[in-house]
């Protein structure tokens, strides 16, 4: 459904702008992304056809929340092609279009839950500490009068990311390309004085059926003083793919984001995590211990020594003792790629069997209600209150359910693989 919005400080003559805000395809800590087309009247519009919308579960009356306008001005400042394309921040009328579109009813529905009460300055908590849950949403939802905003930042849509990804097989061609794609985003921001603090597959982006992987989500992407190394780690990051520094000191540097790229890439040639475990403690431990089923051995059994070398370069447990992004793209491990091409044609092949097995259990469990008798009074009661859905809305919500609970990213350390073992590494 379409929407009316506003571009944020885009040019000095404000236009207008129609937004198609489509289906939920991720949520996160601090925002809902969507599918999302438009258009709009202005001469140096950049809105596409194909897009995504990352709406900021914050309302604000005038300026965007914080976090909205920190990852639109590092999405502009680090303008390249291997990061996801920036293309506006906007906003619109909360109240307007919260009633008609599934997607902005999936932000409000969380607006004044956990996160809202986080945002809250930590003195209205204290005065308002007396007060009901009710009370205390009816109060921020109201704005003291004021007509309050959504902000969603728009970016160009890609196809999956690389978290979607690993869940299949990595042959070590296809991982030299994601790698090498990886760090040359990374070369970027850091030549820019940028580090990223959250390197992890599910912000590594796959598009072009798997001949482009972009770096996005800089969210947490923050620029290092002048005169220094690092910046405080201010709880960034994914355990599993935190540097120890980060977790001895709290800090973050260039170097603890190549460790992360240490990280994945070993996810990549091994199919396993490095370093998580079942409990945020068991990872800490196995990050600080940083022992490797590739220690002491050389060789892992069926990978190159040059993909080994490089893995264990990058996850040095001493930060000086790391290869730079530019020292890492000099690998000659990097001479052998290819596009992921193949795992994306997979991808698009498991995801057209989940649809089909949710049509399935859908139209079963269909029929089976159908064939339930129902009392006069059952039936009345339902006419009344229950709206009437159409057939495709209700096997597409059941269809992006199962898709959602197979592959929604978390911000907390996720799940571990079963673990490599030594002995099978080593072929003993």
């Amino acid at each position: 459904m379409q929407i009316s919005a506003q571009p944020f400080k885009r040019s000095a003559e404000r236009h207008n702008a129609l937004l198609l805000i489509g289906n939920v395809i991720g949520s996160g800590g601090s925002a809902v992304v969507t599918e999302c087309s438009g258009c709009c009247d202005g001469p140096d519009c950049a809105l596409s056809d194909d897009m995504v919308a990352k709406i900021y579960k914050v309302r604000c009356a005038d300026e965007p929340p914080e976090v909205a306008l920190q990852e639109a001005r590092m999405l502009q400042a680090v303008a390249s092609e291997h990061v996801a394309t920036y293309l506006g921040l906007y906003y619109f009328d909360a109240s307007e279009v919260a009633e008609r579109i599934p997607a902005i009813q999936c932000v409000q529905s969380t607006l004044n839950g956990h996160f809202g009460s986080r945002v809250q300055s930590r003195s209205s908590r204290s005065r308002h500490s007396s007060r009901s849950t009710r009370e205390t949403k009816l109060s921020t939802a109201s704005g003291d009068g004021q007509r309050l905003k959504l902000w969603a930042l728009l970016m160009e849509r890609m196809d999956y990311s690389l978290h979607h990804l690993t869940c299949f097989s990595f042959l070590e061609p296809e991982a030299a390309f994601a790698c090498q794609a990886l760090l040359q985003g990374l070369s970027h921001l850091h030549s820019l004085g940028i580090i990223h603090r959250d390197v992890k597959p599910a912000n590594i982006l796959i598009a072009n059926g798997g001949s482009r992987v972009v770096l996005s989500d800089l969210g947490l992407a923050t620029w290092i003083p002048e005169g220094s190394t690092s910046v405080s780690r201010k709880a960034c990051g994914t355990r599993g793919f935190l540097a120890p520094e980060c977790l001895l000191r709290d800090v973050c540097s260039k170097e603890s984001d190549m460790f992360a790229v240490g990280a994945v890439l070993y996810q990549l040639l091994f199919g396993t995590y490095a370093f998580v475990r079942a409990s945020v403690a068991e990872t800490e431990a196995a990050t600080l211990q940083g022992k490797l089923p590739l220690e002491p051995c050389g060789e892992a059994v069926g990978k190159s020594a040059a993909s080994c070398v490089l893995v264990r370069n990058l996850l040095d447990f001493d930060p000086t003792c790391r290869l730079t992004a530019q020292e890492a793209l000099r690998s000659p491990w990097f001479q052998k790629q290819e596009s992921l091409a193949a795992l994306h044609s997979l991808r698009e092949e498991e995801k057209r069997i989940q649809d089909e097995t949710a049509l399935g259990l859908f139209m079963d469990e269909n029929a089976t209600t159908q064939r339930r008798p129902l009392t006069k009074e059952v039936r009345l009661n339902k006419n009344l209150t229950e709206p009437k859905a159409t057939w495709a809305s209700r096997i597409l919500k059941v269809a992006r359910r199962s898709f959602a609970r197979n592959f929604r990213s978390k911000k907390v350390a996720p799940e571990p693989l079963e673990p490599v073992e030594f002995d099978q590494i080593c072929g003993r």
